[in-house]
């Protein structure tokens, strides 16, 4: 206890310098490592340059985005001791200006309308409340009879938010500060280009990395990665002033991408792809950089259709469904692939040059490597099914037994100029058991009865089958 008052005086002493010191402003140096979720924050990483004195310093941060996390700043260089960090929301605006004016003389422009010329009155700013006050002379005037004129910027305001730092340098001279910091105003989503040739044998594959920069800063020559896979998001900025007697080493800069290749990691659930060369991400800008490009990739086509059979009679429709088209691909080396796929929009063509034809948007779901994708493009118009009830019987219409039969007649039509692969999908609601069957099924789940049928051009093919179920 009996050092307690030597060390306040101290403490105090040391701030007391600190606000009397010159602020040393840094200055970006390299090149800036971004790293981009897809949940509207980035984690930045820059390195600057800055002229300390030994000992004692005040270290001006400015040029951070306005959406940055005060209090997930990382500060440090070599032999540099910060024991606090301020945060400065106050940015220059007419009623910040204002604000910090009360109480205190101003100008007022006023202008000969005849004339055009230009008179600067003194002016006292008495309130704001409700609306400006000024006192002009002997005068007392509501609101501003013309421009106001500030003589200096007040204390305690910025053009921009900026980070300060009280900090203790070993030694003297221009040395390396390095800043790691989340933001909001960031964001980047994958989506995809497929190109399916004639036959929907095969496609062309492109993925790329949408990158959208809702800052006011813009990045110029940045190593961008961008990370795929859900991740607990940084709770939102709230106004701090970050007070910590905490040494930070300094922090290594990301290494850049390889322009030749793109590189990925994975750290267990999510996927890190560091983006090939550098990329300037203006402010306000979104672009895309390709993620992944593959050629003739094999595809299968199909054409799915999906029923119920239910416990009640069908009575049928004269008009005939038509199915969905899907078309499949591995995701594996062999097909040209073999990289885990993150999840986002695709949208497909067929043809080339003026022939080529817009056939659809899915969503990709992310796909790990050796997976195998499925994409639904809408239905086909050529190719209908007509599925009429032939038979339906309870096994005890007034018990509690409410096991039934159903019968059913599936007519496929193909009427394109080429074969098809057709797949027709049955949903049981409850146990079941195939009676009979005019082709044999597999049995796709618990709940489902599949036929794949092999249909030639202007052919039709009926399957026929019977089926007793128990309803859970």
């Amino acid at each position: 206890m009996t050092h307690r008052p030597l060390f306040l005086a101290v403490v105090v002493a040391f701030f007391a310098v600190q606000a009397q010191a010159a602020e040393k402003v840094s200055t970006p140096m390299g090149t800036p490592a971004l790293t981009l979720y897809s949940d509207g924050y980035g984690l930045i990483h820059e390195s600057r340059s800055i002229a300390l004195d030994r000992g004692s310093n005040v270290i001006a941060i400015e040029g951070l985005p306005e959406a940055v996390r005060p209090d997930s700043v990382l500060a440090g260089g070599k032999g540099l001791t910060v024991q606090r960090r301020i945060f400065d929301f106050g940015a220059i605006s007419p009623k910040a200006l204002l604000e910090h004016s009360l109480g205190k003389t101003v100008g007022v422009i006023k202008t000969n309308p005849q004339t055009g010329e230009e008179t600067e009155l003194e002016a006292t700013v008495l309130s704001l409340h409700g609306g400006v006050v000024l006192k002009i002379g002997e005068r007392i005037e509501t609101g501003v009879p013309g421009r106001l004129v500030f003589r200096h910027i007040p204390e305690g305001l910025r053009a921009k938010p900026a980070l300060t730092l009280l900090a203790e340098s070993a030694a003297a001279g221009i040395q390396p500060l390095d800043l790691t910091y989340i933001t909001g105003g960031l964001d980047w989503r994958a989506t995809y280009v497929a190109r399916l040739n004639k036959d929907g044998t095969a496609l062309d594959l492109t993925g790329y990395a949408q990158l959208t920069n809702n800052t006011e800063r813009s990045f110029d020559d940045a190593a961008i990665r961008v990370v795929a896979g859900e991740i607990r998001p940084p709770a939102p900025p709230r106004p701090v002033m970050m007070d910590q007697a905490v040494r930070f080493g300094t922090m290594a800069a990301a290494p850049t991408a390889k322009a030749e290749s793109l590189e990925r990691q994975s750290t267990g659930e999510q996927h890190i792809y560091r983006l090939p060369g550098k990329v300037s991400l203006k402010s306000r800008q979104t672009q895309q950089v390709t993620l992944l490009s593959a050629k003739a990739v094999p595809a299968k086509t199909e054409y799915l259709f999906r029923n119920g059979v239910y416990r009640q009679p069908h009575h049928g429709s004269d008009e005939p469904q038509r199915p969905e088209i899907r078309v499949g691909f591995m995701n594996d080396k062999p097909s040209g692939l073999g990289v885990p796929l993150p999840a986002g929009a695709l949208r497909t063509f067929k043809g080339e040059g003026a022939d080529t034809l817009f056939t659809g948007e899915t969503f990709l779901p992310r796909k790990a490597a050796g997976e195998k994708a499925q994409l639904t493009l809408g239905r086909a118009f050529n190719i209908t099914l007509k599925r009429a009830q032939t038979d339906f019987q309870l096994k005890d219409p007034k018990g509690r037994d409410r096991t039934f039969e159903a019968a059913w007649d599936l007519e496929l039509t193909n009427a394109h100029d080429k074969p098809v692969t057709v797949v027709l999908e049955e949903s049981m609601s409850g146990e079941w058991e195939m009676l009979s069957e005019s082709r044999p099924h597999e049995k796709d789940d618990a709940t489902t009865a599949r036929w794949t049928v092999a249909l030639k051009p202007g052919s039709t093919e009926t399957i026929s089958y019977r089926v007793r179920v128990t309803p859970r």
